[in-house]
C-alpha cells in the first residue's frame, strides 16, 4: 500500500467514526453532567421555595393565633362588662322590689288599721 496503513480509505473512515464517537460520548457526558447539575439546582430551588412557604405558613399561623387570642380577649372583656352591667341592674331592681315590698306592707298595715278603726266607729 503506497500511502501506508493510515491512508487506506477504510482505516481513515474507521478512525473518523471513532473520533466522532469519542466526541459524541464526551458531549453526552457533558450534557448528562449539565442536566444533573440543573436537576440538583432545581431541587435546591424547590427545597428553598418550600422552606420559604413553610416559614410564611408558620408566620400566618402565628398571626391567626395572635388575632384569635386578641379577639377572644375582646369578647371575654365585653362579656365581663355585660355581666357586671346585668348584676348592677339586678341589684338596683332587687332594691326597688324590697322598697316596693316595704311600701306594700306599710299600705296594707294602714288599710287594716283604717278598716279596724271604721269597724270600731260603727
Amino acid at each position: 500500500s503506497p500511502g501506508g496503513a493510515g491512508s487506506h480509505p477504510v482505516h481513515g473512515l474507521e478512525a473518523g467514526s471513532a473520533r466522532e464517537a469519542h466526541v459524541s460520548t464526551a458531549e453526552a457526558t457533558t450534557l448528562a453532567r449539565a442536566l444533573a447539575t440543573e436537576e440538583a439546582l432545581r431541587r435546591e430551588a424547590v427545597s428553598a421555595a418550600l422552606q420559604g412557604a413553610d416559614a410564611q405558613l408558620a408566620q400566618a399561623h402565628a398571626r391567626v393565633a395572635e388575632d384569635a387570642e386578641t379577639a377572644i380577649g375582646e369578647v371575654r372583656s365585653a362579656a365581663v362588662r355585660a355581666i357586671r352591667q346585668c348584676e348592677a341592674k339586678n341589684a338596683r331592681q332587687e332594691a326597688q322590689l324590697r322598697a316596693l315590698g316595704d311600701t306594700t306592707r306599710r299600705l296594707t298595715h294602714s288599710l287594716q288599721q283604717a278598716l279596724d278603726d271604721a269597724r270600731a266607729a260603727e
